[in-house]
């Protein structure tokens, strides 16, 4: 194994008790984020008979299927951390490790997708008024699961077993890979988080503009469909604004910590921000929940 700080041979006291909190979140999120996974593809399932159907009708619960997906495999990434409790050690190289190291990224940089093509597509619905075309979709959704495999398995096969060790409680970039940290991780969520909030904010325009029409037209009504693509953007911004609210703490640590490399961050600020980001999957579930009547 490596030496310290890149393998811990005992995990430390504040890491030791401090760990259950992600660890606890992201296996909640895991177990909600399955749950509904099974619980929606049913319901897909069943709703349409084609795959022509499926992809046109339920866009949405598609989507946000693809990030419960995604949110199953943060929190289960997160999860791994009890192997690390139970060992009182962080142990790297070694298959745990890696495995926690790129799920960990690939969770987080999926999430990132989805959330961000919701928000787009959300905008896109509540100011046309339609669907996306299916195949659109479907290259969307591919492309999203190819480009978060790609940027979450690169690192460890070029630079080999020295990309993935301990840091501090869990495993994940080893520190000294400054610049691959940001451009496989923390680039596609602080793009996600900049780019969600404007879409957020053109969606409310859009919304709010609409709705001054037609109270200006006093002659006509607004159609159902259009009240019910109002009334579902609204509920799928949602999403984003969670999201946001749960990883900036972690991305604005980790730019911190960017501009601070000597300076390790404090461990009580590191276990509370990835406490907060393995809560992105039970905190969606329970929106998911509120919502989806």
């Amino acid at each position: 194994y490596f030496q310290y700080p890149y393998s811990l041979s005992h995990v430390l006291p504040i890491f030791g008790k401090g760990l259950y909190a992600p660890s606890v979140c992201g296996l909640l999120s895991a177990t909600s984020c399955l749950t509904y996974m099974v619980l929606i593809s049913k319901r897909l399932f069943r709703s349409r008979k084609t795959l022509q159907d499926y992809f046109t009708y339920n866009q949405y619960l598609v989507l946000l299927n693809n990030l419960l997906c995604a949110e199953t495999i943060q929190g289960a990434a997160w999860s791994i951390s009890f192997h690390w409790i139970r060992l009182d050690a962080v142990l790297a190289p070694s298959k745990t490790c890696l495995v926690q190291g790129i799920l960990v990224n690939l969770g987080d940089v999926a999430s990132s997708f989805f959330i961000l093509s919701i928000a787009a597509h959300t905008l896109y619905a509540s100011v046309s008024g339609h669907r996306v075309g299916v195949r659109p979709f479907i290259a969307t959704v591919c492309g999203a699961w190819i480009l978060a495999w790609f940027v979450s398995i690169i690192g460890p096969l070029y630079f080999g077993r020295t990309f993935i060790t301990a840091v501090g409680g869990y495993c994940w970039i080893n520190p000294n890979y400054t610049r691959e940290r940001l451009a496989l991780r923390f680039f596609w969520i602080f793009l996600t988080q900049f780019s969600s909030l404007c879409i957020y904010a053109a969606i409310l325009i859009s919304i709010r503009a609409t709705m001054k029409e037609v109270k200006n037209a006093s002659t006509l009504q607004p159609s159902g469909t259009h009240k019910k693509l109002d009334r579902v953007a609204r509920f799928m911004a949602i999403y984003p604004l969670s999201y946001i609210i749960l990883t900036l703490p972690i991305s604005a640590l980790r730019m911190w910590n960017l501009a601070h490399p000597q300076t390790p961050p404090p461990h009580k600020v590191l276990l509370a921000s990835t406490t907060m980001l393995a809560s992105c999957g039970w905190v969606d579930a329970l929106l998911y929940t509120y919502s989806r009547r």
